[in-house]
């Protein structure tokens, strides 16, 4: 079984002085309005935060693991992307960090990933964890070029889980292109 979620909340958080986040809450549905950060030289953004999901996975049910997309764009490369997972609206990460991949380069808006059906992040996620308002994912991009804009329409998350014994998969794609 699977749940696919939007955020209910996003939000800027500054760390490390990078820079902010604009248009934040555009990051909640795939609508083509974006949340955009400015970047120059060698650069790296706040951490742009997807928060309050909505899942209700049964407290039963084991997660066997975790998606994470967002739909990117910038008008050209040399920078880097990393996503982390947190149980405190961002503040502090759980897990490991991953890297969104996805088609290379620049140019017209790109379908990013990490994670998939049986990647735990390097924690052990439960359903309480997930089904908390607190369960954030977090996006901080850098650039070593000056890259000027990078804007995200739309930040999710797929969590796969199942009963104990369950594989967790489901026959179903949930391969989304816009």
């Amino acid at each position: 079984m699977f749940d696919l979620a939007y955020p209910g909340t996003a939000a800027n958080v500054g760390e490390f002085n990078g820079h902010p986040w604009s248009n934040v809450d555009n990051i909640k549905t795939e609508d083509n309005t974006p949340a955009n950060i400015g970047l120059s030289g060698v650069d790296t953004s706040d951490y742009l935060v997807a928060s309050n999901f909505g899942f209700e996975i049964p407290t039963t049910h084991i997660i066997y693991g975790i998606f994470a997309e967002l739909r990117f764009y910038s008008p050209g490369s040399g920078g880097g992307k990393e996503f982390t997972l947190s149980t405190n609206a961002g503040v502090s990460s759980i897990g490991l960090s991953k890297s969104p991949s996805g088609p290379g380069g620049a140019g017209p808006w790109l379908i990013l990933s990490a994670g998939g059906p049986t990647d735990r992040w390097g924690f052990s996620p439960t359903a309480a964890i997930c089904n908390s308002s607190d369960f954030s994912l977090r996006l901080r991009v850098s650039s070593l070029s000056g890259v000027p804009n990078n804007s995200i329409d739309w930040m999710r998350l797929t969590i796969y889980h199942d009963l104990p014994g369950g594989s967790g998969n489901s026959s179903a794609s949930i391969l989304l292109f816009t």
